[in-house]
């Protein structure tokens, strides 16, 4: 067993990853498209409160974007315990 190097924050957890023995690992996971961009990364780890799996799929390249932030009626802060993770 291949184990990653702790990240601080969030990450500091990420499980370990295993050789699938054809040169990929399990308990991450990555893609990359035929320019080399990352079309898909999925990684695991481990909270206070439990094992969290998250993936992210990267799609549109160089398609333009507009972000709005909410309304502040529509937001609220998190718990405390959530920032004890980062």
């Amino acid at each position: 067993m291949r184990r990653l190097i702790p990240a601080p924050g969030i990450l500091g957890g990420l499980v370990s990853a295993e050789p699938a023995g054809d040169g990929r690992y399990t308990g991450v996971a990555a893609t990359v498209d035929a320019q080399g961009r990352l079309t898909f990364f999925s990684y695991t780890f481990d909270t206070p409160a439990g094992r969290i799996t998250t993936e992210m799929k990267l799609h549109s390249f160089g398609e333009p974007v507009t972000v709005k932030a909410p309304p502040a009626s529509r937001t609220m802060n998190a718990p405390d315990q959530v920032y004890e993770l980062f």
